[in-house]
């Protein structure tokens, strides 16, 4: 007999908000996370507008404010050559603001606020060894304060990242990657903000600036390709030579050498057959995650979890979950962060090719209606709002 509605595997952005709005629905979850809170997590960190609101709506954004959440008013491209391209979040709305949220307090607090709903069991340093779905229940095996404990539930939700461990099976399977990139993230202490998130392009990749404070700011580095060093090479080594390729940059610090550790990560975006399965859902980086060029990864887990949790209140409660009652969470999903996702790829061509960054600065300069498509892209995800074969063409031609 099963013993809760769901167990949703993983305690990130997506798990905690999914089990948390679960429980307000009136079901019973089980929320298991391999690490233990507070834990880090590499992340551009930085939340778009419709995150924040996200956040709002649950009565927690105040609590990040608290500590240390530092607002934004929109993004600024560093474009090769010298161009620039600025987003402010204040052309869609007045009010509109993006939040850096450290990784360690965002997810820590998002978990504890899912266990303080009264449906939720949260169990930290909880090792799945085992999910398995069958006709009427699923069960999940693992290992707990040093003792196996199984428990049952009648669906399963995975929302343990890129990795997933539901990718190999369940009739899911990961799609080859067009393009490899990798990330190396560090702080620096010495570094006047701009009250903007600044993106500094160049053909090899980007470095993102994240404002942590009045002078301390972020920066991690995404770049095409995999991350070789030489043998015993420190990874500091890496991330000092990888910053050269960004000089304006670099002119700002007043030490290029990173003021704390360097930590590093391959893989930063995914895209996979379905993401559903018998009794199984698949919510944030575990479905499909966007290349992080726009800077939209937490806040499309945000809407993921939203999303499902709309999609399985009814289906929950009438025990409507097999494969066919599912698939069409999977079309939705797709449907609506197809925008996005067609946002990142634009970006990533105007970031490879000089020609196509000026024609595109060109074309947002020019046309009011166009630009405001994008902005809405950016800080909503483009709900309401998509580029059709005419925009890209104009984005193109600089129109």
């Amino acid at each position: 007999m099963a013993n809760f509605d769901g167990i949703v595997v993983g305690a990130g952005v997506a798990g905690s908000t999914t089990a948390a709005l679960l429980s307000r629905q009136g079901f019973r979850v089980l929320l298991v996370e391999k690490a233990t809170f507070p834990r880090e997590k590499i992340c551009g960190e930085g939340l778009m507008p419709a995150g924040a609101r996200i956040l709002d709506e649950l009565g927690i954004l105040s609590e990040l404010r608290a500590q240390g959440a530092q607002a934004f008013s929109g993004i600024h491209f560093h474009l090769p050559r010298d161009r620039c391209l600025e987003l402010n979040f204040g052309e869609i709305s007045p009010t509109a603001q993006g939040w850096v949220v450290p990784r360690m307090i965002l997810d820590e607090s998002l978990a504890r606020f899912a266990e303080r709903q009264p449906g939720v069991q949260l169990r930290e340093a909880f090792r799945v060894l085992s999910a398995q779905t069958g006709p009427s229940q699923v069960e999940v095996t693992g290992l707990y304060q040093g003792q196996l404990q199984t428990h049952r539930a009648r669906l399963l939700i995975g929302a343990d990242g890129i990795r997933s461990r539901f990718h190999n099976g369940f009739g899911i399977h990961r799609r080859k990657r067009r393009t490899r990139r990798f990330a190396l993230r560090t702080f620096y202490d010495q570094l006047q903000g701009t009250g903007m998130v600044e993106v500094h392009c160049c053909e090899a990749g980007e470095a993102y600036v994240a404002p942590m404070g009045k002078r301390s700011a972020r920066i991690t580095l995404l770049l095409f390709g995999t991350p070789h060093r030489p043998r015993g090479a420190a990874l500091s080594d890496l991330y000092f030579e990888k910053l050269g390729l960004f000089p304006r940059l670099m002119k700002r610090l007043k030490s290029p050498y990173p003021q704390g550790p360097v930590q590093s990560t391959g893989a930063v975006s995914l895209e996979v057959s379905r993401c559903h399965g018998h009794r199984l859902l698949l919510v944030g980086d575990a479905a499909g995650a966007v290349d992080p060029v726009t800077g939209q990864g937490m806040t499309v887990a945000l809407k993921d979890a939203q999303l499902a949790c709309r999609f399985l209140k009814e289906r929950l409660h009438e025990d409507r979950l097999s494969e066919q009652d599912l698939c069409e969470y999977t079309r939705a999903r797709n449907d609506y962060f197809r925008p996005s996702f067609q946002l990142a790829q634009m970006l990533l061509c105007v970031i490879q090719y000089p020609f196509l960054a000026r024609q595109t600065l060109k074309a947002l300069s020019r046309n009011h209606a166009l630009r405001q498509k994008v902005l809405t892209l950016a800080t909503t995800l483009g709900a309401g709002s998509f580029l059709n074969g005419r925009d890209r063409l104009h984005l193109l031609l600089g129109m």
